[in-house]
């Protein structure tokens, strides 16, 4: 007998101690392995950084002193406009070349229109089954369908075009009575989400949140509010779950607690449709989405709980893509009066200051739509839109793209490459003057909502808001810095949208 095997036979403690060790390097050896023999099979792949162990390239990402899509502008400047990388061992493809991008969201854009298991914090907000988050199939076509039909089309977006009129007036009568506390310095993010949840809440499910200054404020209601808006917030943090599966549980409670108390209320919200339908009877006629939907018969996709996720998606539309991109726009005309001045003036010039914006009145507003377009071309709603997924082996630019690869778009990259637009990296709404170009997914240089199958469904009434609601603020007010110090315009580092990581306060004065 080997002395290693007598060694072990008379000292047990030796023995335990070995096993501990092979169970714990097991599985670890056994994830090297998987991970290695996955990088090998993914030859013909874009080039990239080469990845580590277990980690991949994920060590270097999370060290970098750069946020996540500067980290990839840095690594396409190496590159190209299309380059390999991974986290763990999930493979991702980075496109910002505009050769790439037509591939992916417009050649081959059904084969790219399924999406990957979210982070859990996502998972948890939005739901496995809001349009968002649903694979490419028969459940999203519907969910979609119903979306764009009842609220989201042009002739719903217009029908609802009293709801927006009305929140505005309210958003503007809170900016003025703000003005005359603390020498008329004012915070309009709170007032601009408030504003944008009740536009989508009225449609949706026949109510909205009264600020504690209004008339019918509820503290139940402000409850509900309050969670929606955090549980929003809770999404665009990092998740470090998907990096330690094993701390979820910890690292996620406060996005758990958060949405199951939404979840609740939004159940109670739409079991007090049911009732008043069931009570109206014959008579019944739908007020809101909630009630058109509760006049379709139950379906084993279409329950209650798939009903409040997909509601949510569009909640979420109203938090994120408009109530940042108007804040964003806000922060710009504050650091370039000049801008705002001669937007001013061609607001002056066409509707006066006698009467209010109205959404009617945008067409002949060439030079708002040109700031606003030049808020999605240089800042947009987040570098990235909705990763896509291949589920079959496919080819973008000669090179192999495996089945199951999450393909990023980053959207900013393209829209910021100095080869497509001159002066790029400069805020010039000019430069929409001498070219119209479209926003709504039709030009690739510019896709704000993405294109495609994957595309905003929410497009006419995201643009409706954010126009609208830059126009009212701008014909009502003269805004500028605070004692000339310049705004923090720092990004919140991760995400699903970009909002200003300090949120903008600046001198109102009423007009």
């Amino acid at each position: 007998m080997d002395t290693f095997t007598e060694g072990l036979k008379t000292n047990p403690v030796n023995a335990f101690l070995i096993s501990l060790v092979v169970v714990f390097l097991t599985p670890i050896l056994w994830t090297i392995v998987h991970q290695y023999v996955k990088v090998l099979r993914a030859r013909g792949i874009p080039p990239g950084p080469a990845p580590l162990p277990v980690l991949g390239n994920l060590g270097e990402i999370l060290s970098s002193p750069k946020r996540f899509d500067e980290w990839c502008l840095q690594k396409a400047k190496a590159y190209g406009g299309m380059f390999s990388f991974w986290m763990g061992d999930q493979l991702f493809v980075y496109v910002s070349s505009y050769e790439a991008v037509k591939e992916v969201l417009v050649t081959k854009d059904k084969e790219f229109a399924s999406r990957p298991l979210m982070p859990e914090r996502v998972a948890l907000t939005l739901g496995p089954k809001s349009i968002f988050m649903s694979s490419y199939g028969e459940y999203w076509r519907q969910a979609r369908k119903l979306s764009v039909l009842h609220l989201l089309s042009n002739k719903a977006v217009k029908t609802n075009a009293s709801v927006r009129d009305e929140e505005l007036n309210t958003l503007i009568g809170h900016l003025k009575e703000e003005c005359k506390r603390e020498g008329g310095i004012v915070e309009p993010r709170e007032h601009i989400i408030r504003t944008n949840l009740n536009t989508m809440m009225l449609p949706l499910f026949g109510i909205r949140f009264p600020a504690p200054t209004e008339p019918g404020f509820n503290e139940r209601r402000e409850a509900l509010y309050a969670s929606i808006q955090e549980s929003f917030r809770q999404m665009g943090d990092f998740d470090w779950g998907t990096v330690l599966p094993a701390l979820a549980p910890v690292v996620n409670r406060d996005v758990r607690k958060t949405t199951a108390f939404r979840d609740r209320e939004l159940e109670l919200l739409i079991e007090e449709h049911r009732a008043a339908k069931e009570k109206a009877g014959a008579s019944f006629v739908a007020r809101d989405m909630v009630d058109v939907l509760l006049t379709i018969p139950e379906t084993e996709d279409l329950t209650l709980k798939n009903l409040i996720y997909m509601l949510l998606d569009l909640l979420n539309a109203a938090v994120d893509t408009s109530g940042v991109s108007i804040e964003w726009t806000l922060a710009e005309l504050t650091r370039r009066p000049e801008i705002r001045k001669r937007l001013q003036a061609e607001l002056d010039s066409v509707i006066g200051r006698e009467r209010p914006v109205q959404e009617g009145d945008i067409e002949n507003l060439p030079y708002l739509r040109a700031v606003i377009k030049e808020h999605f071309r240089y800042r947009g709603v987040g570098p990235f839109p909705g990763p896509h997924l291949n589920e079959v082996e496919t080819t973008v630019q000669g090179y192999r793209i495996p089945a199951k690869t999450q393909v990023m778009v980053h959207t900013r990259g393209l829209s910021r490459d100095p080869s497509v637009f001159s002066r790029a990296d400069e805020f010039l709404p000019d430069r929409f003057l001498a070219e119209d170009v479209d926003i709504t997914g039709k030009d690739l240089r510019v896709l704000p909502f993405g294109a495609g199958r994957r595309g905003c469904p929410g497009i006419v009434q995201g643009l409706a808001v954010v126009h609208l609601a830059v126009a009212r603020i701008v014909q009502a007010f003269d805004f500028e810095l605070i004692d000339g110090k310049d705004i923090d315009m720092e990004e919140r580092n991760w995400g699903l949208q970009v909002s200003l990581r300090t949120p903008l306060k600046a001198r109102f004065t009423p007009r």
